[in-house]
């Protein structure tokens, strides 16, 4: 953000402390007419700002803190000064603000990537070796609320053990239910030797 013109109309480089021009054309500057009080003050107040950075604007932050003024409402009356300011006064933030923004920012990709990397897992993984495929998309679902907080090795191993030792006069759970209540934690009550079965997937 810096004002317009700067260099034509409102620069001063051998005044200590920085001053300002007002150019008696305002009195004829429809623009300038048609600002709210609110507005105009601002902008004399940018000049005045701009004339310790040749041209620059501080960021909104600063601003409010210098003028004793809200952020938000500093922001608002930049947005009416555009034929005078040029920029955008949402991109005036803080280092700091927009450092934690760029924290933000990469936490949401990391989210994304993790999304998309457990996807993939149900895909491969634990769909192939679930032995009862119905209702795929809540077992989707459950999947993926459950890989948030659990190693996919250790639901893996869960799944196998129940696979190998379900006793065969009860029905299979739901892939669903078995996500949600987390029965990969159940202590198997015939433990086996056999291959782990979502390993023979890819064997086959």
């Amino acid at each position: 953000m810096r004002i317009k013109n700067w260099e034509r109309f409102q620069h001063y480089k051998t005044r200590k402390p920085p001053w300002i021009k007002l150019y008696r054309e305002l009195l004829d500057d429809r623009h300038f007419c048609d600002l709210s009080g609110d507005a105009s003050k601002m902008l004399v107040m940018c000049w005045l700002l701009a004339s310790e950075d040749d041209g620059e604007l501080p960021s909104v932050e600063n601003m409010a803190w210098r003028l004793r003024e809200r952020p938000d409402k500093v922001r608002r009356l930049i947005d009416e000064l555009n034929h005078w300011v040029v920029g955008d006064a949402s991109t005036m933030l803080a280092n700091g603000k927009h450092d934690a923004m760029l924290e933000k920012e990469l936490e949401r990709e990391k989210e994304s990537e993790r999304e998309t990397r457990a996807r993939e897992e149900f895909v491969s993984m634990f769909w192939p070796t679930y032995p009862h495929k119905v209702g795929k998309e809540r077992a989707e679902k459950a999947f993926l609320t459950a890989r948030k907080k659990t190693g996919l090795t250790e639901i893996m191993d869960g799944l196998t053990n129940y696979v190998s030792n379900k006793p065969p006069d009860r029905s299979w759970l739901n892939p669903a239910t078995f996500l949600h209540q987390k029965r990969w934690l159940d202590e198997p009550a015939n433990p086996t030797s056999e291959k782990k079965a979502w390993e023979k997937v890819f064997d086959e």
